[in-house]
């Protein structure tokens, strides 16, 4: 275990569980038991009913992080008490809740009873609710906030299971206490051994996974709040469910958890905006919805976050491949996501705002946010979003991380993607496109081959219109065309043995439509693949760069190589509506600004470090106080360093030449949205 977690590890007083419980009597809601020292716990009206709350807090997704019964009776690794316990639940930064109905043994927020193995014991499932669901405290009241981040610490979560698994297995009394609880009656010693074995193999799962998909010793820290989620569902389609090792990556690009509401009225969605909400009547047949978009990204998270999927080692002709992802509940959590709005700023907890000031920074917001962070109405019906993409220079990890490479292994010859079926796998793809290959299948109905070949050619159709280009690429960037700033569909990025940037087009068709949206190009290429990339390399001002066996290798794969100076490539993140904003703290995509007042700052001002965990908010800087001494910090709060890549706190340096009156009147406006 690393020692950057090994505080949590030696919790041995969380034993006595009394000190992170909320007194008895204390007013709540849905359940929820509040943090320690909160007198009352509020929420707040963002269109979700109690009712329709609790069930996002327990709807099933296709998860399965162990079994079920044995999270239910599991030991933490020291002393008796119970692994999923309040007191442990709260110091790893969960949701701790009572039971109820839908919740009979009741376990944290997001955290259910959910996929089945194959000999049919119930899994424990992690849910889009753990993740998802915020919780701030302020002078004595805690404040649930649906969809808004939580500051679990999923990285500790994980280590801290595999410690109590492995005490549970060798400890004789705590495996006794343990079998007692998850073996049938007359179970005898045939059962307690059949136990032991599903103990090893379940402690090597958890280890494996843990190895992938956690940091490394001496790596950068997830700390609460944070994830790299991208770099696990990479390795878990990549590595894991094609069983080749090495196309594992290092999980060293963590990101905050984005807030919920308004994600289904985005036209893409992900930090990288590489996520497209798309509609297809003609994809209905071969996915069993018209929602192909919602549906594709949710089955990437399934099985990115303990999902499973079985790609058949051979195949006859393309189909489904089975997995645990629960298509119907990923639509019906996105369906009940349309109708979640923003958290407005809860002035009897925070004060009013100042009026005049917010006026004043209203102009400010226009003047320096607006033409990125479009202002949204929260209650909109019709509100929709369409992303704004720039390279405001902050930490590039992520989108490094999501360029790399990988053996195709038993994919080889596969169909790449439902909309071309002329495309075909070589020994090595880009991750985004064998991720896209294996959620497509995953997503497919069962009965989907005959379905192949008509769904593939109207979704073809689809990909040659703006509505559907970015069906099968899962990366963009943006060159600089002739003056304009062009985004162009690439499958990878790279350096070349020189350290000179790649761009890895992922087609030319796509390109081309691109370059014709753009006005760089008048018509799309026609004429052998030759041709054409000559055709590319003008059109780009010859910076396209052909290696020497281009030709042939465009031939197979329909790609092209462009040679850029790294100046020249841009790695756009996704720029969103800021309604809610104050709810969404620490900021950036990777969380390494603690409070909007420090992101109006010039980078050299901003906190270095910072400890992270901790609830209570802080209304004049809006975030969360850097107080080791709240009661809801564990007892060594772990510290944030932003001087390292992946945690880097730079760029998105706008509003950083206002007056320290004018800052005030921005930052004022933000809390109203």
């Amino acid at each position: 275990m690393r020692s950057s977690f090994g505080w949590l590890v030696a919790l041995g007083m969380l034993a006595s569980p009394g000190p992170l419980h909320a007194a008895e009597g204390v007013p709540t809601k849905r359940n929820v038991v509040p943090p320690a020292g909160a007198a009352r716990l509020i929420t707040l009206s963002q269109n979700w009913s109690d009712k329709e709350s609790e069930w996002f807090y327990n709807v099933a997704q296709g998860s399965r992080l162990m079994p079920y019964l044995w999270f239910v009776h599991l030991e933490e690794a020291e002393g008796q008490v119970l692994f999923r316990s309040d007191a442990n639940i709260a110091a790893l930064g969960y949701i701790p809740r009572k039971p109820s109905v839908g919740n009979p043994d009741g376990l944290p927020v997001g955290f259910i009873k959910d996929a089945d193995y194959d000999d049919k014991t119930a899994g424990l499932g992690i849910t889009c609710a753990a993740c998802h669901t915020g919780l701030i405290t302020h002078k004595g009241t805690a404040i649930l906030v649906d969809g808004g981040p939580t500051q679990g610490d999923f990285s500790d979560l994980l280590e801290r299971l595999v410690a109590a698994l492995k005490k549970t297995l060798e400890d004789g009394a705590k495996f006794d206490r343990f079998a007692a609880k998850v073996l049938p009656a007359g179970a005898g010693e045939k059962g307690k051994s059949d136990l032991k074995t599903r103990l090893t193999a379940a402690i090597v799962e958890r280890e494996e996974y843990n190895k992938r998909n956690l940091p490394k010793s001496g790596g950068v820290p997830f700390g609460p709040g944070r994830v790299d989620a991208f770099g696990a569902i990479f390795n878990e389609v990549a590595s894991t469910f094609l069983e080749i090792p090495e196309n594992e990556g290092t999980a060293n690009a963590p990101v905050s958890y984005p807030c919920l509401w308004d994600a289904p009225q985005h036209d893409v969605v992900q930090w990288t905006g590489t996520a497209r909400n798309w509609v297809s009547k003609e994809a209905e047949g071969l996915f069993g919805t018209d929602q192909v978009g919602a549906l594709g990204r949710n089955t990437g998270e399934v099985l990115g976050v303990f999902g499973h999927a079985k790609v058949p080692v051979t195949e006859e002709k393309p189909g489904h491949y089975p997995s645990t992802a629960n298509k119907a509940n990923l639509l019906a959590i996105e369906k009940s996501l349309t109708t979640l709005w923003s958290p407005k700023w809860p002035e009897e907890l925070f004060g009013r705002l100042d009026e005049a000031r917010r006026k004043r920074g209203e102009l400010q917001y226009c003047h320096h946010c607006k033409e990125c962070h479009a202002v949204l109405k929260r209650d909109d019906e019709q509100r929709t979003v369409t992303a704004v993409m720039r390279d405001v220079g902050t930490d590039r990890q992520l989108w490094v991380n999501s360029g790399r490479s990988g053996k195709t292994g038993r994919l080889e010859g596969r169909i790449v993607s439902v909309s071309d079926p002329t495309v075909v796998f070589g020994k090595e793809a880009s991750i985004g496109s064998i991720l896209t290959h294996v959620v497509q299948r995953a997503m497919m109905v069962e009965a989907s081959g005959d379905q192949f070949a008509p769904a593939g050619e109207a979704l073809g159709k689809l990909a040659r219109t703006p509505a559907g280009r970015s069906l099968d690429y899962s990366l963009t960037a943006a060159l600089q065309v002739n003056g304009k700033e062009v985004l162009v569909p690439v499958a990878g990025l790279f350096r070349d043995r020189d350290g000179v940037a790649q761009l890895k087009i992922s087609s030319m068709d796509k390109l081309e439509h691109v370059l014709v949206e753009k006005g760089v190009s008048k018509s799309y290429s026609t004429g052998s693949v030759e041709s054409r990339l000559q055709k590319l390399k003008a059109q780009l001002g010859n910076k396209v760069g052909i290696a020497e066996d281009s030709v042939e290798a465009a031939a197979a794969s329909s790609g092209v190589v462009s040679a850029l100076a790294p100046a020249d490539v841009k790695l756009p993140y996704k720029a969103r509506p800021l309604n809610g904003v104050w709810a969404t703290a620490p900021y950036l995509h990777n969380g390494s600004v603690r409070t909007l007042a420090d992101l109006l700052k010039p980078v050299g001002l901003r906190q270095e470090s910072f400890h992270v965990g901790g609830l209570e908010f802080d209304p004049n800087e809006v975030g969360f106080k850097n107080d080791p001494k709240s009661p809801q910090f564990n007892p060594k709060p772990p510290q944030f360093n932003t001087q390292s890549v992946g945690n880097l706190n730079i760029g998105h340096e706008f509003g950083t030449t206002l007056t320290a009156e004018e800052r005030l009147d921005l930052l004022e406006y933000l809390k109203s949205l």
